[in-house]
């Protein structure tokens, strides 16, 4: 999509979401700002998806939109659905929320080299609950031949520092191990975060994720390099991995593990090593696998995201479908 000015504005109509009007869906609703992403990082294959070329919505078109979903829908929150946000579309968001006196909690995904620039506090004022940040790993070898990612890591910390010192829910997401993983690079990783989140633990949270093989990327294009092996031809392992589910509630030792190998470990070792770091993350008191946009929820409900992290995991583990439906009602009807 190149013309964002013209699309039509989204249909939650009765006839196609019953649910949001009987109680089963929160009123919180995701709105494209922007698409295409210009870095080219060695894992990620949403260039390909959505393009290196950015393409940014109308800010006057999106604040229409989001008076839309309020008038209409009655929205409690958005997610901004850009991959990578461009600061300059920050910086316009904030400033015509805090004009127009549009009150609504928000949160999106953000890249460090960018929101350096930003004013977190007007951010803050505006409504922005919480920022998604990808920093895979603190190791500055890895980040750089492995990753692709090129920012100085004391940018890194500089700006999720200041998210927090903001009251802006900070969310670190790492691969971990990553290929190239080493003692040292774990424990460079390990000592980054707990200084990040030192003080700020309930206001931000680590998101670990294994390793990943996504199709039109550069591991996926050259796995050995990388550390990868594979168990099955690549077709096969595409159409097997159409059906896997991410079970982010569980722990990673309840995964189903993935057909290949990272760094000559096999991936049961692989999740094992990724459970016993976020342990001791955990050991830290920082929160580990609480997504900004779950930590909202849980905000806009009523729970600090340490408590609704822990009932979440409750709920899902018994089925407790009238803990959600208690969530969902204290969210749609306040």
């Amino acid at each position: 999509v190149e013309d964002f000015e013209n699309l039509a504005f989204p249909l939650y109509e009765p006839e196609i979401y019953p649910s949001l009007y009987e109680g089963g869906k929160l009123k919180i609703f995701a709105i494209d700002e922007s698409r295409g992403c210009p870095r080219r990082c060695k894992f990620c294959c949403h260039t390909f998806i959505t393009g290196n070329k950015r393409r940014i919505k109308p800010i006057t078109r999106f604040i229409e939109e989001v008076k839309y979903l309020i008038n209409r829908y009655d929205a409690k929150a958005i997610r901004l659905g850009g991959s990578s946000t461009p600061i300059r579309f920050f910086r316009l968001f904030a400033q015509e929320l805090i004009k127009n006196g549009i009150s609504i909690p928000y949160s999106a995904f953000a890249s460090p080299s960018e929101a350096v620039k930003l004013d977190m506090k007007k951010l803050k004022d505006s409504g922005c609950y919480g920022l998604f940040f990808g920093l895979e790993t603190a190791d500055e070898k890895i980040r750089r031949e492995i990753m692709g990612k090129y920012e100085p890591i004391d940018l890194v910390f500089r700006t999720l520092r200041n998210c927090l010192e903001n009251d802006i829910f900070t969310v670190s997401s790492i691969i971990y191990p990553t290929p190239g993983e080493n003692g040292k690079s774990s424990q460079t990783t390990y000592k980054f975060l707990v200084d990040l989140y030192k003080g700020k633990e309930e206001k931000g949270s680590v998101l670990l994720n294994p390793p990943g093989l996504f199709p039109h990327t550069v591991w996926y294009s050259e796995p050995e390099r990388y550390g990868f092996r594979l168990y099955k031809e690549k077709r096969q392992y595409l159409l097997d991995s159409m059906n896997y589910e991410i079970k982010s509630i569980l722990p990673f030792t309840l995964w189903e593990p993935l057909p290949y190998d990272v760094n000559g470990k096999g991936m049961i070792e692989t999740m094992f090593l990724a459970y016993q770091f976020a342990k001791k993350l955990e050991e830290k008191n920082i929160l580990t696998m609480l997504h900004d946009e779950v930590a909202m929820i849980g905000s806009l409900a009523g729970y600090s995201p340490p408590t609704f992290k822990k009932l979440m995991e409750k709920t899902c583990y018994l089925g407790m479908w009238e803990v959600f439906e208690d969530v969902i009602d204290k969210i749609n009807n306040n």
